[in-house]
């Protein structure tokens, strides 16, 4: 089933989810059930600002809903490197092919990696072409990608 949507740029209002979703989500990822929750909140919380403060973030939304989202993809471009740092898609709209369509959205060229860690959609970006090279969301690489 094809879910009509419309891809967009975030924009304020999404903030909230954006956050949320990632946090959350991420929390569930390999050796991340180890680190407290305190400490897991207040510092993953750091790493998205920091990342959101400098990637672009495309957003999934329903035509029938301007302001919904059925789900992001945060990423960046760096010279000849696509970097992919986190993407969510509402489980109700999974498989549906909307990760796919964020993905296209920015185009991605070069060599590709992702950033966070989250099985099974790892597999997935493997198959894809992409390698694990979580130390980029520690360094800057480019400017937000308008238009």
């Amino acid at each position: 089933m094809n879910i009509p949507h419309c891809i967009d740029d975030m924009r304020d209002h999404d903030n909230e989810i954006v956050m949320d979703s990632w946090l959350s989500s991420y929390r569930n990822s390999p050796g991340m059930h180890d680190v407290p929750a305190g400490l897991y909140y207040r510092r993953q919380r750091q790493v998205v600002m920091r990342l959101l403060g400098h990637s672009t973030v495309k957003v999934a939304r329903p035509l029938d809903w301007p302001e919904g989202v059925l789900g992001w993809v945060c990423a960046e471009h760096g010279g000849d490197e696509f970097i992919l740092h986190y993407g969510f898609v509402k489980s109700v709209y999974r498989r549906h092919g909307l990760g796919m369509s964020l993905l296209r959205a920015f185009e991605p060229r070069g060599r590709m990696v992702f950033t966070h860690l989250r099985p099974p959609y790892t597999d997935y970006l493997r198959d894809l072409g992409f390698s694990h090279a979580p130390h980029y969301a520690t360094v800057r690489f480019g400017s937000k990608q308008h238009g």
